[in-house]
């Protein structure tokens, strides 16, 4: 069961970053909650900084 569990979250995750990494300039910009959620609250779980370039 914990293994469906795991293998489920991959594949959710696998689909959100494909999504978020073939966005172009022409489609519209990533979704508020998504930037709090990838950029805030699961950069500081995963110990992650934020880098200030461009």
């Amino acid at each position: 069961m914990v293994v469906m569990g795991m293998t489920s979250v991959s594949v959710v995750m696998t689909v959100l970053v494909l999504n978020f990494h073939h966005r172009g300039p022409f489609n519209e910009p990533v979704p508020e909650w998504a930037r709090v959620l990838i950029l805030q609250r699961l950069r500081k779980l995963l110990h992650m900084k934020l880098s200030h370039t461009g």
